[in-house]
């Protein structure tokens, strides 16, 4: 397959597997942390997470976490090449998710904190990572 065909379609499947880990990982932590049960207007949200237990909001950052990262290395996998490239399309797409969600949501300024410095740190370390799979084609 050609890189003008591969690239594009490595960056939407890793994107595709990222949404499906954040979706997995949040709902593992709505196990654990069950949120309320009347959270239906945007003003409930917002008040909801100023009494959020902290544990319950690092399930949202490790989600977003684990996604750039199994999405990023998904990516790099399926791209052969410019692994750094890969991931940073990847881990932008979830960088964005990730603002428009701090814009429309309260969050702590922790949280906002962490998720903006973990993000770019975490695409950094898996486009490195994202070498090793180079050499293995799956199209």
């Amino acid at each position: 397959m050609p890189k003008s065909l591969r690239y594009p379609l490595a960056v939407i499947l890793g994107w595709i597997i990222a949404i499906f880990m954040v979706y997995s990982v949040e709902q593992l932590g709505h196990l654990i942390y069950p949120p309320p049960a009347d959270l239906t207007s945007q003003q409930q949200v917002n008040e909801y997470m100023k009494t959020a237990p902290a544990g319950a909001l690092v399930f949202v950052i490790i989600a977003w976490f684990v996604a750039t990262f199994v999405g990023g290395i998904v990516s790099c996998f399926i791209a052969k090449g410019a692994s750094m490239m890969m991931a940073f399309f990847v881990g932008l797409l979830i960088f964005f998710g990730a603002i428009s969600s701090l814009m429309m949501i309260d969050h702590p300024v922790w949280f906002s904190v962490i998720t903006m410095v973990g993000i770019p740190i975490i695409v950094a370390y898996t486009g490195r990572y994202g070498k090793r799979f180079e050499q293995q084609v799956v199209l």
